[in-house]
């Protein structure tokens, strides 16, 4: 066997583990083999010895920050996709950092990558890197409705009090600017026998004269109909209107205003017909020579559990309340409601026109030592009664709190009565009092009256202890 066979030989014995392990190759010349440095495969020896300086490496966590290792140099690689683009991209230790996920940190210590670094702003930076600029804007509050509390949607990022929809609103009341206000759009949105004049529901008033029964029309948009008419439509049947009023229709006709609605004068006779709708009674239109009836123009004119769509009575609603006790009103159709009472949700839920919310309606529903706020519907820490404080306390109505004392007579024990919230001794008469002191008319024991030398009295026990009424009517001076 020659050298040559011999050298190819040793060498293979030394390669094959380190090419099946490493998964390198470094050739049969050059001086060079497959080693190891941090867990990576390199050869040695030649150009390809282990990274020395801040510019050679094996992986990406080597480099300075903006940088990616290619063909073991650290280098800026603009065609790179960005491995992420806001911390939730990265894992929870994690924080993107120019479009690189980096570990975070306390103290340098607690960096793992393989080459010296430094801890910077909680965030580990390779001995080099720069802090870059945040990547993540301030967190918003909200994002959707859904993520405030009841009563309350997101406006900019803030939950706010507010409405999105008309329907949100109480009868009466739009949806304005993002704000349920006393006002009205259209006549859905106030109750029936109202219509919605310069935005406001007013009664016995009009806009038209659809809006007045027959002999009547609306001459002043706003005001309650008038006496009078415009055409024979708003006049009853067998009358025409001449001059503004309804009058007689005569039996032959020379025209067709002598003909009752719904007819025409041809030859002097009045037949079926109609030239244009003021031919017609109210509530028709002239089509094709033909009074044809309208269904509706509003909502009042459909039925109960209907509304008016284009013309047509439909079955649908406007709000929950157009539904029955146990269905709420979605896109105009009444659907069952998930709920009709708060004992049909969970716990720390009510009933909110058919949908379970978190929150509560009552004291009750909040456990001791809380209540419900009327205005947020929800538990809070306090009291609105003095039943939630307990013996020899009372409830802070300012401050919604338990303190000592009392707020009534009844808060104090047999014998007492509450003076200042504070129970003190009570009297029904001044003998009952320790000497110099009468019973005051609060019931209660105090120093007798300096300017009053003499005391009024019927009965010994009408003046202090120990002092007698006199013949006079007035309590003696003691000697």
């Amino acid at each position: 066997m020659n050298r040559v066979k011999i050298r190819f030989l040793l060498m293979s014995l030394f390669l094959t583990p380190a090419v099946l392990f490493t998964g390198c190759f470094c050739g049969y010349h050059g001086g060079s083999y497959c080693d190891i440095y941090s867990w990576d495969p390199y050869c040695s020896g030649g150009q390809t010895n282990p990274p020395q300086t801040q510019n050679d490496c094996f992986r990406d966590a080597h480099c300075p920050m903006g940088q990616v290792c290619l063909a073991r140099r650290c280098t800026v690689d603009p065609n790179a996709p960005a491995e992420c683009r806001r911390n939730t991209h990265c894992a929870p230790n994690e924080s993107c950092v120019e479009g690189s996920c980096r570990p975070n940190c306390t103290t340098a210590k607690d960096c793992s990558l393989d080459r010296p670094c430094d801890c910077r702003d909680g965030i580990c930076y390779p001995n080099g890197g720069t802090k870059p600029a945040p990547t993540d804007p301030p967190k918003p509050q909200c994002s959707a409705d859904k993520d405030c509390t009841t009563g309350k949607i997101c406006l900019s990022g803030t939950c706010a009090e507010g409405c999105r929809a008309d329907a949100e609103c109480p009868r009466g009341q739009v949806c304005s600017q993002n704000q349920c206000r006393q006002g009205c759009n259209t006549d859905n949105d106030c109750s029936n026998g109202q219509l919605c004049i310069q935005g406001g529901c007013k009664t016995d008033a009009c806009k038209t004269d659809a809006d007045c029964k027959l002999g009547t029309i609306c001459k002043t948009a706003g005001t309650p109909c008038a006496e009078g008419c415009r055409r024979d439509a708003d006049c009853a049947d067998g009358k025409i209107c001449a001059s503004g009023v309804c009058k007689e229709r005569l039996p032959s006709c020379a025209s067709d205003k002598e003909c009752k609605l719904g007819q025409i004068c041809v030859s002097s006779q009045c037949v079926d017909g109609c030239k244009s709708t003021n031919d017609c009674p109210r509530g028709q239109a002239c089509t094709n020579g033909k009074c044809a009836a309208t269904q509706c123009t509003r909502d009042a004119d459909c039925g109960t559990g209907k509304i008016c769509e284009a013309g047509t009575c439909k079955t649908g609603c406007r709000r929950n309340e157009d539904c029955g006790s146990s269905q709420v009103c979605e896109n105009t159709q009444c659907k069952t409601a998930p709920c009709t009472s708060d004992a049909a949700c969970g716990a720390g839920q009510y009933c909110d026109a058919g949908t379970c919310k978190a929150g509560c309606t009552s004291d009750a529903a909040c456990g001791a030592g809380k209540y419900c706020d009327a205005t947020t519907k929800s538990c809070k820490e306090g009291c609105t009664s003095d039943a939630a404080c307990g013996a020899g306390k009372y409830c802070d109505a300012a401050t919604k709190s338990c303190k000592s004392g009392c707020s009534s007579d009844a808060g104090c024990q047999s014998g007492q009565v509450c003076r200042q919230n504070a129970c003190v001794k009570s009297c029904r008469a001044s003998c009952e009092c320790p000497t110099g002191q009468v019973c005051g008319q609060d019931s209660v024991c105090a120093e007798a009256p300096k300017n009053e030398p003499k005391l009024a009295c019927k009965a010994d026990c009408d003046c202090p202890s120990g002092v007698k009424c006199g013949s006079d009517g007035f309590c003696q001076t003691a000697p």
